[in-house]
């Protein structure tokens, strides 16, 4: 219990999902019970623009590093959770969340790391504070961050999906494994857990049945899921069926225009066709 010397604030916990990766941030209202925080404060463009140097999803049949990697959810920032807060870190708190609403993640993190001295026990903090620094980049900064966060309140199922997040792009799959898995187990229903987890099964080699199926269930919210369900079914030996789904995702409406001639390229290496047109820019 803090102590009750401490001016407090009482903020209700709302997580919401994004349901464009790496296009849009992680959205939070954070009403405030003493009309600390304006409801519809977002936490906006989390990731935008962090197109990271993931595995491929054909890496392992191609002679070269493949290029245009299916691309991740973007970590989720928290509200606060009906807590005893300071006034002056939920200030900061507040401050935070209108920096990275501008897209300015430096800001951001500077305000929640005053939010984090004045009260060292702020686990929301502590965890946008590490969803900041994936935002910048600074994925072992965000992981120490997320690690601190989770210690403090082990129940935030996006704390722990964003640990997975921050491993994932260090290439630390095994831990990846065990902090993703975490997150579903305390929130099933969450696509962006189903995603996250097939995505380090997939990177890790992987073609089991469960791979294939969270993928498939997160598709809807992902379209990017057949590019590591294409790996998954590669892995397997069924190439025509990577393939196949390589082929549904060009010409689905939530392709990424990005890496659509990358993906092309890939259906003609793994189908043998010319692969001068697909290719000619590799």
């Amino acid at each position: 219990m803090r102590p009750k010397t401490k001016q407090n604030a009482r903020l209700m916990l709302y997580l919401t999902l994004c349901s464009i990766p790496l296009a849009c941030g992680s959205s939070v209202l954070a009403q405030s019970m003493a009309s600390r925080v304006a409801a519809n404060t977002r936490y906006g463009n989390a990731l935008q623009g962090n197109e990271v140097d993931l595995v491929g999803p054909l890496a392992g049949i191609v002679s070269e590093p493949a290029i245009g990697p299916p691309m991740l959810p973007p970590t989720k920032t928290v509200s606060v959770q009906e807590l005893l807060v300071p006034s002056k870190a939920v200030k900061e708190f507040e401050r935070s969340l209108k920096a990275a609403q501008s897209g300015d993640f430096q800001s951001a993190a500077e305000h929640l790391q005053k939010a984090i001295r004045i009260d060292p026990d702020f686990a929301e903090a502590h965890n946008n504070l590490g969803a900041s620094y994936i935002g910048l980049n600074q994925y072992e900064r965000a992981i120490s961050e997320f690690q601190l966060s989770i210690a403090l309140d082990s129940k935030i199922a996006e704390t722990h999906r964003n640990l997975g997040l921050g491993l994932f792009l260090l290439r630390r799959y095994a831990e990846a494994e065990l902090a993703a898995r975490r997150a579903l187990e305390l929130d099933p229903q969450r696509n962006t857990a189903r995603y996250t987890l097939g995505r380090i099964l997939a990177a890790e080699g992987g073609s089991s049945t469960e791979a294939e199926h969270l993928l498939r269930q997160s598709m809807a919210d992902f379209p990017d899921a057949r590019l590591p369900l294409a790996q998954v079914l590669l892995n397997k030996g069924a190439n025509e069926r990577a393939a196949d789904e390589l082929r549904i995702y060009l010409q689905s409406p939530g392709a990424n225009p990005a890496v659509k001639q990358a993906v092309q390229c890939w259906v003609a290496k793994i189908s043998g066709t010319d692969q001068k047109v697909a290719c000619r820019r590799r």
